[in-house]
């Protein structure tokens, strides 16, 4: 399996009589990025696009470029923010719907519902969003401080929601997983009827032919009917570090490697499938100024280590996505297009991760020559080479990402082995765990000179934690003659490679 990458996609990039309304005439989100300040030494603001690239989403043209330059450097998809209020209201949604009439741009997307109420900054409505704290002036009348009020309604509204995402769900490019059309939820804790509105909603999905929804909560811990969680970030590794405060105006500072560890160290979900988010970079003081957050010392170099990691681990959790938060939040400093200062260097970073021993092109390389061995008689040579072939491929592929096969040894208890085996994968494990703290003592072979060549002792040991059988194709066998003569584990080379992906 291949985990693909989603970027989290802001439609806030065009002039609406909202943001005209409540902010000022032609206010999108290049307004506050082209007025950001620095506001300690060494705080990096503006944030310039690549050739002053002060896109409108209106344009056809921009949506183009951006699908090219995603499909280029290993962007599967958008995940485009979603916004529906109180008796249907929505907002932002032009470039969504703009979308679904072009149906020629190879963009594949999908949705998050951002159900959030939007107020003013000095409000007291709990969770709501502001968009900028530097832009709003004090309403008139209190109730003037809610600009769009979030409900959920019953029924009626759930069923006018689906209807209007339905024809998105039916067009070709939107991402599905397991068959069925994503819906990301971002606050999904706050709908109280959650549960009641999923099954709704997957009602009506089979009605017009989809099996349902699938639906991630993210910091979803109450509903049990979604089928995937995911911690978004970097908002909660924010929460368990605490921040340097610099400058006249006390902006709170983060490492940037060190939200990266919290983000790593997130935990899989014991209960439903978990999704992981990554993030590029984080300045918010655009928007909010003093108030705001400031992520230091970010490189693409970080980043395509950190991101590597965080894909292997959705990997290993049988992950079909991840997500990448963003792909053009420039007014929190979280994007992946490219700008001024770094040009195209994170894109470039995640093309790299992408073009490993497993990227699509390896992948049908070895199914090409898989077919071809599987013509060939299943007892020969050459099918025996192919696994050989297929399992030295993996071990590379760990080697190239800096992992170690007694990381998987000494997480399960095991420190002194004996190796079954003195063939090449003998050989490479012997040098691989030589100065480990995994202790080989002992080598069987029908070499009965092995001892000397490698310098291991010729008297077979009292007791060891396991044998690692290295002629892996014949493991049954070898392990029921072992098991005979010897009181430990045995285990075949190719799960201790397996095993440590």
């Amino acid at each position: 399996m291949r985990v693909k990458t989603i970027a989290m996609y802001l439609p806030q990039f065009h002039e609406i009589p909202e943001n005209n309304l409540w902010w000022g005439e032609g206010f999108t989100e290049w307004t506050t990025v082209r007025q950001g300040k620095a506001l300690y030494s060494g705080h990096q603001q503006p944030k310039i696009p690549l050739d002053h690239n002060y896109y409108d989403l209106m344009d056809k043209g921009t949506m183009e470029n951006q699908a090219v330059i995603a499909k280029q450097h290993g962007i599967y998809g958008f995940c485009f923010y979603h916004y529906w209020f109180d008796q249907g209201r929505k907002i932002l949604e032009k470039p969504a719907e703009n979308l679904l009439a072009w149906s020629d741009i190879e963009m594949p997307f999908c949705f998050c519902w951002a159900n959030q109420t939007w107020a003013r900054t000095w409000s007291n409505i709990k969770n709501a969003n502001a968009w900028s704290d530097l832009y709003e002036k004090k309403a008139e009348k209190e109730t003037e401080s809610v600009l769009l009020c979030q409900k959920y309604g019953r029924e009626n509204l759930w069923k006018a929601h689906f209807e209007y995402l339905l024809p998105f769900f039916r067009d070709k490019r939107y991402i599905r997983i397991d068959g069925k059309p994503l819906m990301v939820i971002y606050k999904s804790d706050d709908i109280y009827s959650l549960s009641e509105m999923i099954d709704y909603w997957n009602s009506l999905a089979r009605l017009n032919g989809f099996d349902g929804i699938y639906i991630i909560g993210e910091n979803c811990t109450r509903c049990k009917r979604v089928d995937g969680v995911m911690l978004h970030q970097p908002m909660s590794a924010f929460l368990e570090l605490v921040p340097d405060h610099r400058g006249i105006d006390k902006v709170k500072i983060y490492d940037y490697e060190s939200v990266w560890k919290k983000i790593l160290a997130s935990s899989k979900n014991p209960l439903k499938k978990t999704y992981f988010m990554g993030f590029v970079g984080f300045d918010d003081s655009p928007r909010r100024g003093r108030k705001g957050t400031v992520v230091e010392s970010v490189t693409a170099t970080t980043f395509g280590r950190y991101f590597g990691k965080l894909m292997e681990k959705s990997e290993q959790c049988g992950s079909e996505v991840i997500f990448v938060n963003a792909w053009n939040e420039w007014g929190e400093g979280m994007y992946l297009e490219p700008d001024e200062k770094n040009g195209f260097d994170f894109l470039e970073v995640h093309r790299q991760l992408c073009e490993t021993e497993f990227n699509v092109k390896a992948e049908a390389e070895m199914s090409e020559i898989k077919n071809g061995f599987d013509r060939c008689n299943k007892n020969g040579k050459q099918v025996k080479a192919f696994e050989y072939y297929r399992l030295l491929n993996q071990w590379m592929y760990l080697k190239e990402r800096g992992r170690h096969l007694e990381e998987y040894l000494v997480t399960n208890g095991i420190v002194k082995v004996v190796i079954y085996g003195y063939g090449d994968l003998g050989k490479h494990l012997l040098q691989e765990l030589d100065g480990s703290c995994v202790e080989v003592v002992y080598i069987i072979d029908k070499n009965e000179n092995v001892s000397e060549m490698t310098g291991k002792t010729k008297n077979r040991p009292d007791s060891v934690d396991a044998i690692i059988v290295t002629p892996f194709l014949e493991f049954e066998e070898i392990a029921e003659f072992l098991h005979k003569q010897w009181r430990c584990k045995v285990i075949s080379i190719e799960e201790l490679i397996m095993e440590s992906l």
